[in-house]
C-alpha cells in the first residue's frame, strides 16, 4: 500500500499511541491502529478508528479552550 502524502511504499499496519498538540497543550490518544508511513509518518484510518480518534480530538479541543477561556486567555483577542 502506498502512502497518499509521500507516494512511497512504506505503509506498516500496527497499534500506536498518537501525540496531539492543540493551542499548546498535549495530549495522546492511545491505542491508535492503523498505516503509519514510516517515511513521512502519515497515518491512514480506517472509517470507524478515524471516528474515534475525532471524538478524543474534539473533546481535547473543547476542554483546552474551555480551561483558556478562564484564564483569560481570548480576552485579550475578543473585546
Amino acid at each position: 500500500m502506498k502512502c497518499s502524502k509521500c507516494h512511497g511504499n512504506t505503509l506498516v499496519q500496527d497499534t500506536r499511541d498518537v501525540s496531539y498538540s492543540y493551542k499548546g497543550k498535549h495530549q495522546t490518544v492511545y491505542q491508535v491502529t492503523g498505516h503509519f508511513c514510516s517515511h513521512c509518518e502519515e497515518i491512514h484510518l480506517d472509517e470507524v478508528e478515524k471516528a474515534r480518534v475525532k471524538i478524543e480530538v474534539i473533546q481535547f479541543n473543547r476542554a483546552v479552550d474551555k480551561a483558556l477561556s478562564k484564564t483569560g486567555f481570548f480576552g485579550r483577542f475578543f473585546k
